[in-house]
């Protein structure tokens, strides 16, 4: 096989080779190696540290909450320097306790103590007579190290470099995934009987979401929630939204009960 800019960065990025690793199977020299990578611009991943977690692997728990969580409001961001992988996410500082919940949950993966850092961000929509918006927002987030097993989420998240939801992604979502990604953005429909998780999803993903919930919910729709800013909405009916409400109950965080409390089911001694 030719050593292509593809073969390159799957052999760096994907199987997580060294320079001299990569030579030894291409019947190449490291000096070309290194000549490719620099020419095509291809990060390399030279962290020992880094390549020394290849068998750290997340538990099934663990699993579902990163799941949950990069389908809703956490991301896994890129080392530019070396391709190396991290998970992060932030919430407002109301949500304080569901954050805290989460490191508890990576403790492993969590690199400082506290394992949480304070955020401010302003929030606003340009405006000819006043300009951005002034009010400030504080939340608190945190990041994880950097190991190979973020590279694999990476690679399942991010195809193109752009976050997309999957039929793959779907079908490896349980109850416990399903609970945060609902935490993250889910909410009490403005009825108050029914709920909702919002998002950002074009036609593709829209499909696969639909398939994935049409198998146990009859009324399940997805419609524009800002059609100016591109924002969806996964619509569950009041028939369907206790159901789902069953499936997920075992799994909420106390603090995030709020969000179902119009709901006719209400939390049992079996809430973890």
């Amino acid at each position: 096989m030719n050593l292509t800019k593809e073969v390159l960065e799957k052999e760096y990025h994907t199987n997580l080779l060294t320079r001299k690793e990569i030579a030894i199977k291409y019947g190449c020299s490291e000096n070309k190696v290194r000549r490719l990578s620099k020419e095509w611009h291809i990060p390399i991943i030279y962290n020992r540290t880094f390549l020394s977690r290849k068998d750290v692997e997340f538990t099934v728990d663990q699993y579902q909450l990163l799941l949950g969580t990069l389908l809703g409001d956490g991301t896994i961001t890129v080392n530019p320097g070396s391709g190396s992988c991290k998970f992060e996410v932030q919430h407002t500082i109301k949500q304080v306790d569901y954050l805290i919940w989460k490191t508890e949950m990576l403790r492993n993966f969590i690199p400082r103590k506290p394992p949480y850092k304070l955020i401010t961000w302003k929030i606003g929509k340009p405006s000819k007579l006043r300009g951005f918006s002034k009010k400030v927002y504080e939340g608190v987030g945190f990041h994880t190290i950097v190991a190979p097993c973020f590279n694999e989420l990476r690679n399942l998240f991010y195809p193109n470099g752009i976050k997309k939801v999957s039929k793959t992604i779907l079908d490896q979502l349980g109850p416990l995934g399903l609970a945060v990604w609902f935490m993250d953005d889910g909410s009490v429909e403005g009825s108050g009987k029914g709920l909702r998780i919002n998002g950002f999803w074009d036609a593709q993903e829209q499909q696969a979401i639909l398939s994935y919930f049409s198998k146990d919910y009859a009324d399940i729709e997805i419609h524009d929630y800002k059609a100016s800013s591109g924002e969806h909405v996964i619509s569950f009916s009041s028939l369907d939204a206790p159901k789902f409400v069953k499936t997920i109950l075992p799994y909420l965080h106390p603090s995030m009960y709020y969000k179902i409390r119009y709901v006719n089911t209400e939390p049992s001694e079996t809430t973890r």
